[in-house]
């Protein structure tokens, strides 16, 4: 799935979420986000919109997946640490059952 993000998070978490409902809706049994889909451009991806894991982004594709059955690779979002300057990004993966099942990190420096 393709999709263009926002400054605004709640606003792209919606659009994900009517996404891939649409995609689900379509009988589709695994749906995949792009890499970085919750970041609108590098810049802001620098400042602050970093999150944990698990968090806001990863608890919706965690409901999503339980309530559609279906497989849910998360694409890639950034996960904070607790050195500002520090970050991953980090790749999650979710099953029908909605449980968290994999995850991969990329540590990476805003600096």
């Amino acid at each position: 799935m393709q999709m263009y993000s926002t400054p605004d998070k709640r606003e792209y978490l919606q659009a994900a979420e009517r996404l891939i409902r649409n995609t689900a809706d379509a009988r589709a049994e695994l749906v995949a986000l792009p890499d970085l889909w919750s970041c609108p451009d590098l810049e802001c991806a620098y400042r602050g919109n970093t999150e944990p894991i698990p968090g806001p982004t990863t608890d919706s594709l965690c409901e999503l997946a339980r309530e559609l059955g279906i497989y849910v690779p998360g694409g890639s979002i950034l996960e904070g640490s607790p050195d500002p300057e520090e970050h991953s990004t980090t790749s999650t993966y979710f099953g029908p059952d909605g449980e968290l099942s994999a995850v991969y990190r990329r540590s990476t420096s805003s600096t």
